[in-house]
């Protein structure tokens, strides 16, 4: 253990407890939002993960970025099509596969509640001065860069058991 390591591992030890601290505060400030718009956390996240795509997107691949089963993206789904938020269609070119795409409601919905939630984390970073939010930003994306890629490359979570 080198110098300074004990004094390292207690501020990293805190960053930690923080980061866990600001996880579980944060999904409030999408649930509100979702909420609003009549959206469960679910279905505002799907939602915006189909905002981010210029097109339609199989099922299969939603399934797998929401990190649930066909049958649950396929229950998820059911429920965004009956609200008018989505289409479900066919591919063209192979029947077998669902593809699934925002409609113009549901582009509408999805941004009002962005911007909703947009507006309330401003609110809640109006005190950080723009030089540390900019520190802030650096900092975060050199940790996710480390979250993204093992030390030997492997994607993290690529070989954990979900179980």
């Amino acid at each position: 253990m080198g110098v300074g390591d004990g004094q390292r591992d207690k501020i990293l030890a805190d960053v930690e407890a923080l980061l866990l601290q600001i996880g579980r505060m944060a999904g409030s400030v999408h649930h509100g939002p979702a909420a609003a718009s009549g959206f469960t956390p679910t279905q505002f996240m799907m939602l915006v993960w189909l905002a981010k795509r210029p097109a339609a997107a199989p099922m299969s691949d939603l399934a797998e970025a929401m990190g649930i089963s066909m049958a649950g993206a396929t229950g998820v789904v059911d429920r965004l099509v009956h609200a008018g938020a989505v289409c479900r269609e066919r591919n063209d070119d192979d029947r077998r596969q669902v593809l699934v795409e925002l409609t113009d409601q549901g582009r509408e919905r999805i941004e009002w509640a962005r911007h909703q939630g947009f507006l309330r984390f401003r609110r809640l970073t109006e005190r950080i001065p723009i030089a540390d939010l900019e520190a802030l930003t650096r900092i975060l994306t050199v940790i996710l860069d480390s979250v993204r890629h093992e030390p030997d490359g492997t994607p993290m979570g690529a070989d954990s058991d979900p179980a």
